[in-house]
């Protein structure tokens, strides 16, 4: 289990909070793969969100990801993942992004 919490007054960051947890590891009887999953959450400062407010639409972001490596063998893995996002822009439509990732190390 893992995680993380900030919190600022939004000066010189545009975050005021922010914040992440989540479970990782290696499966049992998998020692080879490895998987993790998180949840996210951004919280933009009053001040950004007020200034752009008559170009764009802000609003708090957060989101989970997900994803199983998978080990092939020593120098061979195969990685999966998944993020699904609420964007902090309000115009845009939750999202959902997959991806897939092969590693060879020499």
């Amino acid at each position: 289990i893992f995680g993380q919490v900030y919190l600022s007054k939004g000066d010189p960051t545009f975050l005021d909070a922010s914040g992440f947890i989540g479970i990782g590891g290696n499966p049992k009887g998998r020692p080879q793969d490895r998987f993790g999953l998180t949840y996210f959450r951004y919280s933009l400062t009053n001040g950004l969100v007020d200034a752009l407010q008559n170009r764009v639409t802000l609003q708090d972001e957060e989101g989970v990801e997900a994803f199983y490596t998978l080990g092939l063998s020593e120098n061979l893995r195969v990685t999966a993942n998944v993020q699904a996002v609420d964007s902090a822009v309000a115009a845009r439509s939750f999202a959902v992004t997959t991806g897939l990732r092969l590693t060879a190390s020499f």
